[in-house]
């Protein structure tokens, strides 16, 4: 039973961050198999703090400065000069020194005339910050054996560059002792954190990432290399591949969902062909004392269940399934997506049970039948909690064990870039390090490719148990319409780059076919089809 759960479940993780000119792998094995696993964890908090704000007087949660909604133009800190600690009108009338003069202070941020707000990720351009929900975090979880030291640093983000993480890299060796080809940097593709990627400024043609705050995450991600590396102690391993039901027939009779018998649908994948991956990975890394070390999850969908007209940013439902784990488990918990595709999504009709703020999961008395959880935070904390039961339930049943190995594989390629919004936006020098990403041809013409890196990190069971695929779920597809490019490309790509006995699983960068268009979809639009479908759902009570 072991054996067989770890050959269906050995940990696999696939992070595209970064480019290379040409192409090329690079292994790392332990030396010393059958040597004690070692592993740590590491938290660092990169929630802003401070920023101006704007009067959103149509409820909208947008910006319409075209329409002259109003901003507080109080610098950066949030602050007027009068609530600054310290405020003196004679004797300190600028105590934070923000204060913009063209001739004296010319990098002053309050009063210069610019609205500087925090911009939101995912959805739409010109959505600020208005506060914080939870918080924004970079953890890190660092694997050791024999001579081997692999890190996987998952961030709150949308997405993350090569070229916004270099400083971070290129500090790793000598600030945290560990080899920056062995670190995978990932995000979790939040939809209601900052903006990192420089797609979802005041419009589409000016950047919303802010450099001071690149320059925080950079410190963050060597702080929490550093910090997992430092907690490194021996462990051993718990794993569960939990088969979501994700009720993948009768997808539009939503009032099926209710019945205690039936699973409900927590993922929808809104585009053909339908396919989703239905295994939910645990890990849970536990000390000789068989105490939490650190729990890891992935799975396949979309962190944007709180919705598009949402300002407090927020880890959306992977917060939420962390904080879960963390109070029955203990230790740090951490979350990687997994294929999100174009596009796998919490919302647009699919159905997620109730949980309320005490952890429990409700359901009407009178026919004990589950409350729906409508968008929003409800939908983020129910769905949070819902996977972070399944989660620890099946880790509760699983027997720790002491992997005969490590194993670190990497592979850097170019692909072409088809995605016309993104190269305007790389030539526009809205995405940061735009220059990384063009080469010439021999003509000297520009040659737009798209950077990956392929990084797989592998904990093997036992000598001689092969691992085994998991498939994808296909819940439908319909006769005559053909696949579309971009999934077959990407499996030939998968194919090509694969290794006998070695499982890729394929993603794609931020900006590929689905990225500017799917992220900047109507609110209103998403909100109007999720209504319709849930027209006969049972709401949670007020």
């Amino acid at each position: 039973m072991a054996a067989s759960r770890w050959a269906r479940a050995v940990a696999l993780i696939v992070a595209l961050t970064s480019g290379c000119d040409g192409s090329h792998e690079t292994v790392g094995d332990a030396t010393g198999r059958g040597t004690p696993l070692r592993v740590g964890v590491a938290m660092v908090d990169v929630t802003p703090t401070s920023w101006e704000l704007f009067h959103d007087t149509n409820g909208n949660g947008l910006w319409d400065f075209a329409d002259g909604e109003p901003y507080d133009d109080f610098g950066r800190d949030g602050l007027p000069s009068a609530r600054e600690p310290g405020f003196d009108p004679t004797l300190r009338p600028d105590p934070d020194g923000d204060d913009f003069d063209p001739v004296t202070n010319p990098t002053g941020t309050e009063g210069n005339g610019r609205f500087e707000p925090v911009w939101m990720a995912g959805f739409d351009n010109a959505h600020p910050a208005l506060g914080v929900h939870d918080p924004i975090t970079v953890r890190a979880i660092a694997f050791q054996q024999g001579d081997l030291t692999a890190v996987l640093v998952a961030c709150d983000f949308v997405g993350l560059l090569t070229p916004s993480i270099e400083p971070a890299l290129a500090r790793l060796r000598s600030e945290a002792s560990v080899d920056p080809e062995r670190v995978i940097v990932a995000s979790i593709h939040d939809h209601e954190g900052p903006d990192t990627l420089g797609l979802w400024g005041k419009t589409q043609y000016e950047s919303g990432a802010d450099p001071a705050y690149l320059a925080r995450v950079n410190d963050a991600i060597v702080e929490a290399v550093a910090g997992a590396i430092g907690a490194i102690v021996e462990a051993r391993i718990k794993v569960a591949d939990v088969a979501l039901d994700l009720g993948l027939d009768d997808l539009f009779l939503d009032h099926r969902y209710l019945d205690p018998a039936r699973p409900p649908r927590l993922a929808n994948d809104t585009r053909l062909p339908t396919i989703r991956d239905a295994d939910l990975l645990a890990i849970q890394a536990v000390g000789r004392d068989d105490e939490t070390i650190a729990t890891l999850v992935s799975w396949s969908n979309h962190p944007e269940s709180i919705g598009s007209r949402n300002n407090l940013l927020s880890a959306d439902y992977p917060g939420y399934l962390r904080a879960r784990l963390e109070s029955r488990l203990g230790g740090t918990a951490i979350y990687v997506s997994g294929a999100v595709g174009g596009l796998l999504t919490p919302l647009d009709g699919a159905i997620t049970p109730y949980w309320n703020e005490a952890g429990e999961r409700s359901t009407d008395p009178a026919t004990g039948r589950s409350w729906i959880a409508d968008d929003g935070f409800d939908k983020a904390r129910s769905l949070g909690f819902e996977l972070a039961e399944q989660a620890a339930d099946a880790l509760s049943s699983v027997e720790p064990t002491e992997p005969d190995h490590l194993e670190f594989r990497r592979r850097e390629s170019r692909l072409p870039m088809e995605n016309l919004n993104l190269v305007l936006g790389l030539v526009a020098g809205v995405i940061p390090g735009s220059s990384s990403y063009f080469t010439r041809d021999g003509a000297g013409l520009f040659d737009f490719s798209e950077p990956e890196r392929l990084q797989s990190l592998w904990l093997h069971p036992h000598p001689g148990v092969p691992p085994r695929s998991r498939q994808c779920r296909h819940a439908r597809h319909r006769p005559g319409r053909a696949l579309s490019r971009e999934p077959r490309r990407a499996r030939r790509e998968a194919l090509r780059l694969r290794d006998p006995g070695v499982r890729l699983r394929h993603h794609r960068l931020p900006g590929s076919r689905r990225s500017t268009s799917d992220e900047g979809r109507s609110g209103t639009s998403r909100a109007g089809r999720a209504g319709s479908q849930r027209a006969r759902v049972l709401r949670a009570p007020q």
